[in-house]
C-alpha cells in the first residue's frame, strides 16, 4: 500500500506517522486546513509550521511522466505553512530556480548537520534537509534560510 510519511519533530523528539496515499488535503487542527492543488507526498511538522512535498505539478494534467529538469521551477514543488494554514513559502523563494523538483524532504537536528554538512545552527533551530537530482540543500525553515548547497551528497 502507498502512503504519505509524516515526520513530526518537537521539544519530546521524533515521530513518524504514515497516512494512506492520494490525499490533496489535510487539516492542521480542528479549523484550519490545507488544500493544495498537486498529490501530497511528504509532511514534515514542527511546532512552528508544516512543510509539504508534493508531487510534481506537470501530474495535474493527467500525464504519466514528467521532465526532472525543466525551463522554470521558480515555483517548486515544497511549501510551508502556519498552523493557521496561512502560506509562509515556496522552497525556490529559498533556493532559487534550481530546474528540479524536490525529491525528498525531513527534518535534521543540529548535530547531525554539523557532522554531515558542517552546518552550524542553534541548538533548537528547525533545519530541513532536501535533496534533488544530486544535490542536498539545508534550509533552516523558520528563518527562511539556505545554509548549505551540496553536490553528490544525497543521504
Amino acid at each position: 500500500m502507498e502512503a504519505v510519511r509524516v515526520q513530526m519533530i518537537n521539544s519530546n523528539g521524533e515521530k513518524n506517522i504514515m497516512i494512506p496515499a492520494g490525499v490533496y488535503e489535510f487539516y492542521c487542527d480542528e479549523v484550519y486546513h490545507i488544500k493544495t492543488l498537486d498529490r501530497i507526498c511528504n509532511i514534515c511538522l514542527c511546532d512552528e509550521l508544516i512543510v509539504v512535498k508534493m508531487e510534481d505539478r506537470d501530474f495535474r494534467d493527467g500525464r504519466q511522466v514528467s521532465p526532472p529538469i525543466k525551463d522554470d521551477r521558480r515555483i517548486n514543488n515544497v511549501d510551508a505553512y502556519n498552523w493557521k494554514g496561512e502560506h509562509l513559502w515556496n522552497i525556490g523563494d529559498i533556493i532559487g530556480d534550481i530546474r528540479a523538483k524536490i525529491d525528498n524532504i525531513s527534518f535534521i537536528d543540529t548535530t547531525e548537520a554539523k557532522r554531515e554538512f558542517g552546518v552550524r545552527a542553534g541548538k533548537n533551530a528547525r533545519l530541513l534537509h532536501c535533496t534533488a537530482l544530486g544535490w542536498t540543500f539545508i534550509i533552516d525553515a523558520v528563518n527562511r534560510k539556505q545554509l548549505c548547497k551540496v553536490g553528490g551528497r544525497v543521504k
